[in-house]
């Protein structure tokens, strides 16, 4: 499989190309081999680019004065980011960070923003995906005034199950994020999360499993949520 058809597959951002703009995509693109705890984007770095994952796994995050990691999302396999700065041409707001060994591909701000201008396809799902973003950001922002430390802990797991897809009313979130990554991700302590994980556990409602985090019954995870809020 050629490199143009598998951004085509792999990559839902990509879909509805036609081999002729997928082979301009692929041009533009540059292969990346990261390894973990190296940073690909730098807060603040006025270069823009886009990186897609092919493999592995990234986080968008920002550092406090007191040196406090604060997660925004974290990025797997046929996942993207970076096209904010590349769009508007502004400032990064936020490192972005391998949580694993990844493979990436790179295409220059400047490159992608030409993409979305003139290939329609790409600019639709582009205009949806940046909706999605809106409206999850929101759901945090809310989840950060209104809920507390554990029910934040429920809320990112429901998040992420449902990212990772829902079978027969359960999930499994491959690879699972850690205590330390769901703290950043809800803005808690890592021992607060470790206690709420522990209660999941006691509850039935997750557990271990084959290398990743098992939500067993989504539908009571998720209106555990719902009646907090």
């Amino acid at each position: 499989m050629d490199d143009s058809a598998k951004l085509g597959i792999l990559f839902p951002l990509f879909r509805g190309l036609d081999e002729k703009d997928l082979l301009r995509v692929s041009t533009a693109m540059r292969y990346r081999s990261i390894q973990k705890g190296d940073v690909v984007f730098h807060d603040m770095d006025h270069r823009s680019a886009v990186c897609l994952v092919f493999a592995g796994q990234l986080m968008l995050r920002r550092m406090s004065a007191s040196g406090r990691e604060i997660g925004y999302a974290r990025f797997l396999s046929g996942s993207h980011v970076g096209e904010v700065a590349a769009l508007d041409g502004l400032p990064r707001l936020g490192d972005v960070v391998a949580l694993a060994h990844s493979e990436v591909g790179v295409i220059p701000g400047r490159a992608f923003a030409t993409l979305a201008d003139q290939v329609r396809p790409l600019a639709g799902t582009l205009l949806m995906h940046l909706c999605g973003r809106v409206r999850d950001l929101s759901a945090r922002i809310y989840d950060q005034v209104a809920l507390t430390v554990p029910l934040r802990v429920e809320a990112e797991i429901l998040r992420l199950a449902v990212d990772a897809g829902i079978e027969a009313n359960a999930a499994l979130i491959v690879p699972p994020p850690t205590h330390a990554q769901l703290a950043a991700l809800v803005g808690g302590q890592r021992e607060a999360v470790t206690r709420a994980i522990g209660g999941l556990v006691r509850d039935d409602l997750v557990a271990t499993r084959c290398g990743g985090l098992a939500v067993r019954d989504v539908r009571a995870l998720a209106d555990r949520v719902r009646l907090a809020g």
